[in-house]
């Protein structure tokens, strides 16, 4: 197996590690940890992404799981936060709504149509937007495991407004991938 492939299935295991760890322990290093594994699953997408460019070693398996690798990272992530009270419901609903939407519907069918779906510099601006995001409110959590320092209430403030940008990007990009499906559509008929 292929190190591309194998940092993908790393971070499928990151997620499932990521939802015990954040939700059945609320000690610091159980916080600790959540941010090591949501920056193994950053560091790991961008260097499978890259090795397997650079190498000319992009796979079918890769095209794949690799966009499912991050949507199930994420998607557990924010429903983690969503559980925890870091993440308002409908927040968690939109991103969700958003990735199965691309993931398990628009991707497929431009696949099943031999049409090549090109990731939308939207699309990368809203990952790298949830990475920070993520890393920011956990980093917070940390804080405030650790010390007094922060006021009641910084942490839930800063993640929802962290959030919300990510999702008006997560919007955004959806309806880019919207408007392509509807010029495939559009040039089909």
């Amino acid at each position: 197996m292929r190190i591309t492939n194998i940092l993908t299935l790393g971070r499928l295991a990151a997620a499932v590690i990521f939802l015990i760890v954040f939700n059945f322990d609320d000690s610091l290093y159980a916080k600790v940890a959540s941010l090591l594994l949501l920056i193994f699953a950053q560091v790991s997408d961008y260097l499978d992404g890259y090795i397997a460019r650079s190498r000319n070693l992009v796979t079918n398996f890769g095209k794949l799981f690799d966009p499912l690798a991050d949507c199930v990272f994420f998607v557990t992530l924010f429903g983690c936060f969503a559980i925890q009270g870091y993440m308002p419901k409908w927040m968690f609903l939109i991103i969700l709504f958003r990735e199965l939407m691309i993931t398990t519907f628009l991707r497929p069918y431009f696949s099943y149509k031999k049409i090549v779906l090109s990731a939308k510099m939207s699309g990368k601006i809203k990952t790298v937007a949830q990475g920070l995001a993520a890393t920011i409110i956990l980093i917070f959590i940390i804080i405030e495991h650790v010390s007094n320092i922060i006021p009641v209430g910084i942490v839930n403030n800063v993640s929802y407004w962290s959030l919300f940008i990510v999702v008006v990007f997560s919007l955004y990009s959806l309806t880019e991938y919207l408007r392509e499906l509807k010029k495939c559509f559009n040039e089909r008929s």
